[in-house]
């Protein structure tokens, strides 16, 4: 078998993994390492292959095998601690990880796994110097600033996590699940007229995105914009009649308008479908409508 063959079989059999076609993958894995008993990605695949059925053992075997023919394999490492996370063991699974980007710096999958066993363990330093040299290493990738930004948006810094979105959106305009984050965070951040295009934009695209158009009624009435709100928040009212979100935007959009009585309605609506806020809304300020 040569090396073009071996290639091209490897291809196949991790492609037939992903696709669960576990025993043509493991059998194209076992004719590759008996024409090439030195091929580590072979023994790898059909490792992950025991793995998807739970054969945990033999997947162990596997493993360690890959590891005596190259000990200096970066995916060899990467997989043993895959399987140490498999078996719930972080701190064996973090060392195996280190290992590999130690002999692989450019072993991005090694650095997402570092970044989300560090942000379980609540080791956020590590987990953000992970998720930074995926950037690195792949700058034109919008999935790293997607995960970059959710985990800067988890601690908290949401200039940060806004940067991030907007790299991703930068290289795909289209992902409206990534605007409608941001569009979240220009609201908390005050920046009403930002999050008020990100929230029309989605809108656009999908007029029949209840949470996207409360989200957008809310932003149009700390933008005055309070008939619009109305508007907007009825529809997806009428959209989804079950979310809470919904009525408790339009008890402040009705506040607004000076219907108090229209406002404790739907404030109650909302407390019976479970929604409550934190905030204090007897300080919405009643705008006089003409």
């Amino acid at each position: 078998m040569t090396d073009s063959l071996i290639a091209r079989r490897l291809v196949s059999a991790d492609r037939d993994r992903r696709k669960k076609q576990t025993a043509m993958a493991m059998r194209t894995c076992d004719q590759i390492i008996a024409a090439a008993p030195n091929t580590v990605q072979a023994y790898l695949i059909k490792a992950r292959c025991c793995l998807d059925v739970n054969a945990r053992q033999p997947a162990l075997s596997l493993i360690q095998q890959a590891l005596k023919i190259d000990p200096k394999s970066a995916d060899a490492h990467l997989e043993y601690g895959r399987f140490h996370r498999y078996e719930c063991d972080s701190k064996k699974a973090m060392v195996e990880f280190e290992q590999a980007v130690a002999l692989d710096p450019k072993q991005s999958q090694a650095f997402h796994a570092i970044a989300t066993l560090a942000e379980q363990d609540g080791q956020y330093d590590k987990a953000l110097k992970a998720y930074t040299a995926m950037v690195k290493l792949e700058p034109d990738s919008t999935a790293v600033y997607i995960l970059r930004g959710d985990f800067l948006r988890h601690l908290g810094k949401n200039k940060e996590a806004i940067s991030d979105y907007s790299a991703a959106l930068s290289r795909d305009s289209k992902n409206f699940d990534v605007r409608s984050k941001r569009a979240s965070l220009y609201y908390k951040q005050g920046l009403f007229v930002q999050a008020l295009s990100d929230y029309s934009t989605v809108v656009g695209e999908n007029p029949y995105d209840a949470e996207a158009l409360t989200c957008l009624a809310e932003v149009r009435l700390h933008l005055k914009q309070v008939r619009e709100a109305l508007a907007d928040v009825t529809k997806a009212i009428d959209l989804d009649d079950n979310e809470g979100h919904g009525y408790f935007v339009r008890s402040k959009v009705r506040l607004a308008l000076g219907d108090k009585a229209g406002a404790a309605a739907d404030l109650s609506k909302a407390a019976g479908r479970g929604y409550h806020s934190e905030g204090d809304e007897s300080k919405v300020k009643i705008i006089p409508q003409p």
